[in-house]
């Protein structure tokens, strides 16, 4: 959890602030000389001012952060993993510092917690297979079921007769059936192959192109050695996976305690870099000077003295209730 911050350590991170410092002497002194690191104020310059009291820069009524807190403040105001618009409206209305926006999105969207409850990835474009060029060549195998007896039905229909407008037996054989009506002379059987995978290629093609628009399809970034969160209920698991291998839409990832394979849409590419960055941070205590720890006490000891219980001193009015007359006590 983050640590809270008050304005006596915004007050020593800004002294400490050379970039603050400078900033605080050019406003002092009305004197903007073109200085690099005041380029991020100068479209502001008219709205900062100087809080001697707490020692602090302001623009408006609003705290100019020191970069040294600044990803703790972030921290603090994304503590409730409420999003980026809800965490900038949060920050807006206390601080301020530049490339604000830019940090924010930066860390939520590198939030384990938050990647972790994101809706599941669109899946990937249909992959037609090409059509064989001769029968039981490849088969499909799929359950059909169930019966009204409970029962299944293994089906195994082959690729090669789904294009051609012909009986089963001619489909799959590429000859008629003996029947047994005599004939005088055979049926001469046309091998329509080439003029059958034209046909299906197109038709995939076109059926290809309205279901991925319908799904909302769209080629996974997912690559060997990644790092995944894998969803395996209503939300993404917060234990990460590498990717180990890829093989179409196929991804097999693994852990130290678990080995799992799922289709790419059941993953989600994790943003490592800045979560261990804020992991680092939040190891870090803020340091607390002496001057601040009794000031700080000062005011628990006067916010006390003022808790006590209290009670409306107003005379209470007697109220009316259906002709008859109530005194409140």
């Amino acid at each position: 959890v983050p640590s809270a911050l008050t304005l006596s350590d915004i007050s020593k991170a800004t002294r400490e602030d050379k970039d603050l410092c400078t900033l605080r002497e050019a406003v002092e002194t009305g004197h903007w000389v073109n200085n690099s690191q005041l380029e991020p104020y100068k479209y502001i310059k008219d709205e900062i001012t100087v809080n001697f009291h707490n020692n602090v820069l302001l623009r408006g009524t609003r705290i100019l952060v020191p970069s040294s807190l600044r990803q703790q403040v972030i921290n603090i105001a994304h503590e409730g993993h409420q999003g980026q618009a809800k965490t900038k409206a949060l920050l807006r209305e206390a601080v301020w510092f530049p490339g604000m926006d830019k940090a924010v999105k930066e860390t939520v969207d590198s939030c384990l917690a938050c990647q972790a409850n994101l809706h599941i990835n669109p899946p990937e474009p249909i992959q037609s297979p090409p059509m064989p060029d001769r029968q039981w060549k490849k088969v499909k195998v799929d359950f059909y079921g169930p019966l009204s007896s409970g029962h299944y039905v293994l089906a195994n229909p082959t690729l090669y007769n789904q294009s051609s407008p012909s009986t089963t037996f001619v489909q799959q054989f590429n000859r008629n059936i003996q029947g047994k009506l005599p004939t005088i002379t055979p049926t001469l059987i046309v091998n329509r192959h080439s003029e059958a995978q034209a046909n299906q290629g197109q038709q995939r093609d076109k059926a290809k192109q309205y279901a991925d628009k319908r799904r909302h399809a769209r080629p996974s970034n997912i690559k060997v050695g990644d790092q995944v969160l894998v969803k395996l209920s209503t939300n993404f698991s917060p234990q990460p996976y590498t990717v180990t291998a890829i093989k179409g839409s196929k991804v097999v990832a693994e852990n130290k305690d678990h080995r799992i394979t799922r289709n790419s849409s059941f993953f989600r590419k994790l943003n490592k870099e800045k979560r261990m960055a804020e992991e680092e941070d939040d190891e870090m205590p803020v340091a607390r000077t002496r001057g601040s720890e009794v000031e700080n006490a000062g005011e628990i000891q006067q916010e006390e003295q003022h808790d006590g219980l209290r009670r409306s001193t107003r005379n209470c009015m007697p109220v009316e209730h259906y002709g008859l007359l109530y005194i409140r006590q």
